[in-house]
């Protein structure tokens, strides 16, 4: 049986829609299962690590206080030096 492109492309939209589908309600399932578990043992985010307190990897948002160095673009004949700073888009001279 001699398929088309058109067919096959239809199928396979409708073969993502169902897995987009399947996803989603096992997502949902998975998040009451973990809530649920969650609830029954008494755990906080603490507990699970995901507090600043807790030790956890991450870093707090907002400007360090050390001046953050760009990649030299350009190199003059005398040694200077310029470069794009990674921030703001634009070369500082």
């Amino acid at each position: 049986m001699a398929t088309s492109y058109l067919e096959l492309k239809a199928q396979a939209e409708k073969l993502l829609a169902q897995a987009e589908e399947m996803r989603v309600k096992e997502i949902n399932d998975v998040i009451a299962d973990i809530k649920q578990k969650i609830a029954s043992f008494g755990l906080t985010a603490q507990d699970l690590g995901l507090s600043a307190s807790a030790g956890g990897t991450r870093k707090k948002a907002g400007r360090s206080s050390a001046k953050k160095v760009g990649v030299v673009k350009y190199r003059g004949p005398n040694g200077e030096t310029w470069f794009q700073c990674h921030c703001h888009g634009r070369a500082r001279w």
